[in-house]
């Protein structure tokens, strides 16, 4: 049986194409993933923000701040700090849902604050008058 018996809308030359372009995909080095620190600093740096205000408007204390940083420390963020950090940066969504995936998290639709939230990611990067601390008061609100 002829190749061309196997794909008759394909020529021979169209074939031979299509396994070159496939054996130079090989060749090519797998895409690193960014650490957590990496993605960080690359935030910061696209969007101009000095370290006080990061840490004025996260909450979040400056030792914590220097390891989440650090490319050589793979400390990670708790969820809680990880979305104060997503909400005080003001990330897009896709951003977020980027991070979060990278870090293996999620949060869980059981979460009583899940809408809260969603809330939150959805309008923080937007809505300037969204804040850590308003975000940090609707959760005490809605846990009572």
């Amino acid at each position: 049986m002829e190749i061309e018996e196997i794909i008759p809308t394909m020529t021979v030359e169209q074939i031979a194409q299509v396994c070159r372009e496939i054996s130079t995909d090989k060749s090519k080095p797998p895409i690193e993933k960014k650490s957590f620190g990496e993605i960080l600093k690359d935030i910061v740096r696209e969007r101009d923000i000095d370290m006080e205000d990061i840490l004025a408007a996260t909450g979040i204390d400056d030792k914590s701040y220097y390891r989440y940083r650090s490319q050589k420390d793979d400390t990670v963020p708790k969820v809680e700090t990880l979305i104060k950090l997503c909400v005080g940066l003001r990330l897009h969504r896709v951003q977020i849902d980027y991070i979060f995936a990278l870090l293996g998290y999620q949060i869980k639709l059981n979460d009583p604050n899940y809408d809260i939230y969603q809330y939150y990611f959805d309008f923080c990067a937007v809505i300037k008058e969204l804040t850590v601390t308003s975000l940090l008061k609707e959760i005490r609100l809605s846990e009572t």
